[in-house]
């Protein structure tokens, strides 16, 4: 019915309601005019609510519209670009009120997507593939608010999204596409923080990778029919989502960041998956694949897969139930809200205590939270059992034997660890990234030290215990707080990497116990070597920032080495740019280097340095560091000549 009739027949009813008024005494009133009509970025129309309405009737291009609430879905209503001019009235009952008269115009431009988007032929020049044009040409104005896709382009189909195309688009409010599109390359809409609608084919083929990805006002998505592949394809808005039959790969991180996700079903008739409890499921075997935050576990499931609540950042509290009997690495990663970890009475394989997981063959930790205590009888931190948890700080109690891979990784809260002396192994990327650690002591229980073990932590001082063997490659790399090392006696392998990129590391002093060193350790360092020469087992030190000194003469002292002496050769510098930085020692300060055995008397001291270089991955740093033989020092000094440190206690 047209805007018009409805006026007239709404005068028509109001005559013929004040004359029955009049007949019997009493007078109807007529309603408000609906006030200050909106449009939000989810493309819903809304007014003032008008007092007494009983509906009311919307007119878009003289279509009308019913609907019972003050707001009405307007997004598939305003599907083709134009101009599209709305009103709205307020309904009576035609009894005891009127209805009201016709709010003032408001004009809602839909744009047009030429200029806005870009065109590329595919297929043999058969179709169109499209994108943003702020994305492909340099200059090109950025699409802003809601954007309608054409299903041709010169008379040829658009049937593709490009890789990226619209990715970073962060003024698009919401996407219509035509049902012509049959793919969407992959980060298609990424980080599209602005989009909070869109509307995807029907059918469409393939898979979505990135596709949404930090889309956070994305709320709701229709997945097309047809597609195989969900691979970390949603952004943090997502709050309901239906997966369509045809999907039979979903990809662990998913739905990583989908922190309001509260409806997740799998639709009937898939053949690999299926949904029961806001839980996907392997329908094989009924093995849990990906939860999310308001998961509940069906009692029927037997497996949890890897991974399948990493990274719900809004889960607290979670029952294993009894029937559970084999959890595949650590399920619960990179949960750093979890408080609440809980296995069901009757478990065969696991059981809870201290809010953790712990598996009963062997007593291995298997999944801790950010309230853990860990009992007294674990044996073994497993495999990401605090992955990116909240823990802030931990005990490990005496007899745990070994701290698996990425058991601590990413717990950027974590403080403060205490290693017990029983702990003989501490896996590959066992505490990287852990921030806000800044102390840590490794006993000399510990054999090995893996790979990364410590990297980008904020470890500032470090002690590395007698008894250590082996550094693995990178395993204090990027620690940029480090500024001293000592390694002890029993370390005979040093992996590649092990101190690098620290800002700097003052010297470090290394016995003749260390066999294996390859060419990158330290960075803007100092290196004083018991070897009299470059072992086979060592690298060929062609960083340009670390000068190495050959054939000093050490002591040990408590399982640690300190320099004595050590005959100045020109060739004893390697590379030898830098002016060495002195020697350490624990509880003493290096005074110098006198020329005679006992002797307290400084022929070359220390100086202050400060000066810069460059490093392709940290760029330009600034140091200033204590150093000792200058240039001018070392043209001074006859070759040959025995030089011995000037060691002063600290207290006196």
């Amino acid at each position: 019915m047209k805007k018009s009739r409805i006026a007239l027949l709404a005068i028509l009813a109001g005559m013929v309601c004040l004359f029955l008024c009049a007949a019997c005494g009493s007078f109807s009133k007529q309603l408000s005019v609906p006030k200050n009509l909106q449009i939000d970025e989810y493309d819903i129309l809304t007014w003032e609510e008008v007092p007494g309405a009983e509906k009311y009737l919307v007119s878009i291009n003289d279509e009308d519209y019913q609907t019972d609430a003050c707001k009405l879905d307007i997004f598939m209503l305003t599907a083709t670009p134009g101009v599209y001019k709305i009103s709205v009235s307020a309904l009576g009952d035609l009894q005891n009120t009127f209805d009201s008269g016709w709010s003032a115009e408001f004009i809602y431009n839909v744009q047009d997507a030429e200029g806005l988007v870009a065109y590329g032929l595919i297929d043999n020049d058969t179709a169109y593939t499209v994108a943003a044009a702020c994305n492909v040409i340099e200059g090109s104005p950025a699409p802003k608010g809601k954007l309608v896709i054409p299903s041709e382009y010169k008379g040829l189909p658009v049937t593709e999204v490009y890789t990226s195309g619209f990715a970073n688009c962060m003024e698009i409010t919401s996407v219509i596409l035509p049902e012509s599109i049959s793919s969407i390359g992959a980060y298609a809409f990424k980080n599209c923080e602005g989009m909070a609608r869109i509307k995807l084919p029907i059918y469409m083929e393939g898979k979505l990778l990135q596709t949404f990805k930090y889309c956070t006002k994305l709320t709701e998505i229709d997945l097309p029919h047809g597609i195989s592949s969900l691979n970390a394809t949603f952004g943090g808005g997502l709050k309901r989502l239906v997966i369509p039959a045809t999907v039979t790969e979903i990809a662990w991180n998913t739905f990583v960041g989908c922190d309001q996700l509260e409806d997740l079903t799998v639709e009937e008739g898939n053949p690999v998956y299926k949904s029961d409890g806001n839980c996907i499921l392997s329908c094989e075997d009924n093995t849990l694949m990906i939860g999310i935050s308001s998961s509940v576990i069906p009692e029927y499931v037997t497996t949890i897969g890897a991974n399948a609540f990493a990274g719900c950042k809004d889960l607290t509290s979670i029952i294993i139930p009894r029937g559970v009997t084999n959890m595949i690495g650590s399920p619960f990663s990179r949960c750093d809200n979890l408080t609440n970890l809980k296995v069901a009475e009757g478990n065969p394989v696991y059981r809870s205590e201290g809010n953790c997981i712990i598996k009963r063959e062997n007593n291995e930790l298997v999944n801790g939270c950010k309230n853990s205590v860990i009992p007294a009888d674990v044996k073994i931190i497993g495999e990401s059992a605090f992955n990116s948890s909240g823990i802030t700080s931990l005990v490990l109690p005496h007899g745990v034997t070994s701290i698996e891979l990425g058991a601590f990784s990413a717990c950027r809260a974590l403080t403060s660890i205490v290693i017990p002396n029983t702990v003989t192994y501490i896996a590959s990327d066992a505490f990287q990234l852990c921030e806000a650690l800044t102390s840590i002591e490794i006993p000399g229980s510990v054999k090995s030290i893996g790979d990364m073990a410590f990297s980008r932590s904020g470890i500032a001082s470090l002690k590395i215990c007698n008894g250590v063997t082996e550094i693995g490659e990178y395993a204090f790399s990027a620690c940029v707080n480090l500024k001293n090392v000592r390694i002890p006696v029993s370390v005979t392998s040093i992996g590649d990497a092990a101190f690098y990129n620290n800002d700097y590391t003052h010297a470090v002093t290394l016995s003749k116990n260390v066999e294996v060193m390859p060419d990158r350790i330290f960075t803007i360092s100092t290196v004083y070597a018991e070897h009299s020469e470059k072992p086979n087992g060592w690298g060929d030190y062609t960083d340009f920032y670390d000068t190495i000194l050959w054939g000093c003469t050490l002591v040990i002292e408590e399982g640690y080495p300190y320099v004595e002496s050590y005959t100045y050769s020109r060739g004893a510098f390697e590379p030898g740019c830098f002016p060495p930085e002195i020697p350490s020692r624990e509880g003493y300060t290096f005074a110098g280097w006198a020329t005679e055995k006992g002797s307290k008397e400084v022929v070359y001291g220390t100086y202050d340095y400060v000066g810069e270089y460059s490093d392709f991955a940290i760029g330009t740093v600034r140091v200033s560091m204590k150093i000792t033989l200058p240039e001018e020092d070392r043209q001074k000094i006859p070759e040959g000549t025995t030089l011995y440190a000037v060691w002063i206690p600290e207290n006196g």
